[in-house]
């Protein structure tokens, strides 16, 4: 595979044509204090952060990057929002691999709202996506410098990926190096000052090595011809995305008896549209709704929405549904959260209510089906069909058609006299 022969590609033109998006492990080492088992404080050594890159394909920038404990989808829109919030820019196109996070619903209904070109990179292939060339540069020219540095991937080749050989002997012979380690809020701004030392990079060195030029940052945030930055609203609007649904032709969700249930970074949310503002009840809404499918639009930057937009399937909105509170199931819990037994109470007296001005409804609606000549079918008297036929007969009727079709009906004497001629 080393042999292959590859394509020559012209490098990208300018800053923001293609943003190349990949997360991996921080590669560094530090302390966290820990209790052992019998509650006495020790430092214990973590290598377990992970980061998240968004670079520029055209000058090698990082433009913005998240940190966290895993890639998630939550990861991935942090670092577009760090990246946004920093430089107002949007990219014409955004590559990224086929990880989980990267494809989840939300992150991919933003990446949609933020290019006008994207799609994910071929698997198991490095060279499809720069930014592993950045990330792997990165590691050996910034991170290497530090002595907590813990090594690139297990299948990297290059001396300059592997780990501080003195590091890790003091590591294997004696815990008590940690002292030298960094904490978790120092290994951050390491990480950080990393980055900066990276963007600062001039573009060629000097005959003694120093960098010389403009810096990789300094090339990205220069001024150029079409070049738009997003005042405060576009970049809001940028993150307010919709949550599609896989299950229906349109990707919309159907307001039921619970509201509209959605899955948001992996958590399943419930949302109604409240009667008013301090209203956990949605009667109103449910009268005319029940059934109907939305659009689902949710603002990315929060960690975790507490209100969703629906829309129609032309795009107008038609309401804010809120996430379905969840009342006490028994009294006990109930003495925790003040208030809660009167909105129970409140919720039972709306409940009855709506109820009987169903029934008045069906009331109202059966005397203008008898004006016009049809009658009431179905049990009780409610439901209403375009025939008069009386409920017992349509029973009968179709008792009939059951029976028939399992074969259990009674014969005339005609067809029990022609099966026994045919048997003789």
């Amino acid at each position: 595979a080393d042999m292959q022969p590859m394509i020559d590609r012209k490098p990208v033109s300018k800053p923001d044509m293609l943003w190349s998006l990949d997360g991996t492990t921080m590669q560094l080492y530090y302390k966290k204090a820990v209790k052992d088992s019998k509650g006495r404080e020790k430092w214990k050594v973590m290598s377990d952060l992970y980061a998240y890159f968004v670079t520029d394909a055209c000058t090698g920038a990082i433009i913005g990057y998240s940190v966290a404990f895993s890639e998630s989808s939550g990861m991935v829109i942090e670092a577009l929002q760090n990246t946004v919030d920093k430089w107002g820019h949007k990219p014409y196109q955004m590559n990224y691999d086929n990880s989980s996070a990267n494809i989840s619903a939300t992150v991919n209904g933003l990446i949609n709202n933020m290019s006008h070109v994207n799609f994910p990179c071929t698997p198991y292939s490095g060279r499809s996506k720069s930014v592993e060339l950045v990330i792997g540069h990165f590691q050996q020219r910034e991170l290497r410098k530090l002595k907590n540095f813990k090594g690139g991937n297990v299948t990297v080749k290059s001396p300059n990926s592997v780990a501080n050989p003195e590091l890790l002997k003091e590591l294997a012979k004696d815990l008590a190096f940690t002292d030298k380690l960094p904490t978790e809020e120092q290994v951050l701004v390491e990480f950080d000052q990393a980055v900066e030392a990276w963007n600062g990079r001039g573009e060629a060195r000097d005959a003694y090595g120093a960098f010389i030029g403009k810096s990789k940052i300094e090339r990205y945030a220069e001024e150029r011809e079409g070049r738009v930055k997003m005042n405060y609203f576009e970049k809001l609007s940028l993150f307010m995305v919709e949550l599609k649904n896989q299950q229906h032709p349109f990707g919309e969700y159907e307001y039921r008896q619970k509201g509209i249930e959605v899955a948001i970074r992996g958590e399943k949310m419930k949302f109604i549209v409240p009667d008013n503002a301090s209203s956990a009840m949605d009667f109103e809404f449910s009268r005319e709704h029940l059934g109907h499918t939305f659009k689902v639009f949710v603002n990315l930057r929060a960690d975790r929405p507490e209100w969703v937009e629906l829309r129609d399937r032309n795009g107008k909105k038609v309401a804010d549904a809120y996430e379905k509170e969840k009342l006490a199931a028994c009294v006990a819990d109930m003495k925790n959260k003040p208030g809660e037994m009167g909105k129970i109470q409140l919720f039972n007296i709306m409940q009855k209510h709506c109820y009987e001005d169903a029934k008045t409804e069906m009331e109202r609606q059966r005397e203008i089906a008898e004006q016009t000549g049809f009658r009431a079918t179905g049990t009780d008297g409610f439901g209403f069909g375009w025939w008069d036929t009386p409920k017992t007969v349509v029973n009968a009727q179709n008792n009939a058609v059951e029976d028939r079709r399992n074969g259990i009906v009674e014969k005339s004497r005609e067809e029990t006299e022609m099966e026994a001629l045919l048997n003789s």
